[in-house]
């Protein structure tokens, strides 16, 4: 997975709950790079501006203090036995944000061919998702599987929408 997947591409403007969500993440990441405070202020076109740095010449602006968290955040995966004997990983995100997690299948034996050897999926902040269910080709056969996984914080679909 590749950090230069960041693009800017121009949306229709949405509704408000986007600029509440962004500011938020924004506010989060400030604070995960131990900040001592946030700040809010409107540039010289109207737009606003969230940043750790305090404004030198802005005559107007917010100041939040931002307390530390002591936890880094984690992402991790466990299998989970369903009711019908497959296995099920569970993907934890501990972040505040949105987390994209590519999980790839190893060692596969006696798996069915129709499970993925790859699945890639975005699990929410806070939250915890099954991104795919693992079950033997057939009954009662001996079956086992590996998995690694990547993972890196963000949504591929979102984009940077200046000025909402």
């Amino acid at each position: 997975m590749s950090p230069t997947r960041a693009e800017c591409r121009r949306r229709p403007r949405s509704n408000g709950l986007r600029r509440v969500v962004a500011a938020g993440l924004l506010l989060a990441l400030v604070a995960g790079v131990s900040a001592q405070s946030a700040y809010k202020y409107k540039d010289a076109n109207g737009n606003w501006v969230y940043t750790d740095r305090r404004p030198g010449n802005v005559a107007k602006f917010e100041e939040q203090p931002l307390a530390s968290r002591a936890k880094n955040p984690n992402v991790t995966v466990r299998g989970e036995k369903t009711a019908d004997g497959a296995s099920a990983l569970v993907v934890t995100n501990e972040y505040v944000a949105p987390v994209e997690i590519l999980l790839e299948l190893t060692d596969r034996v006696g798996v069915a061919a129709e499970v993925p050897k790859q699945v890639r999926a975005v699990v929410p902040p806070a939250s915890e998702q099954s991104v795919v269910e693992v079950r033997p080709r057939e009954r009662n056969i001996n079956w086992s599987f590996g998995y690694t996984f990547q993972y890196m914080p963000g949504d591929p679909e979102t984009t940077h929408q200046p000025g909402e």
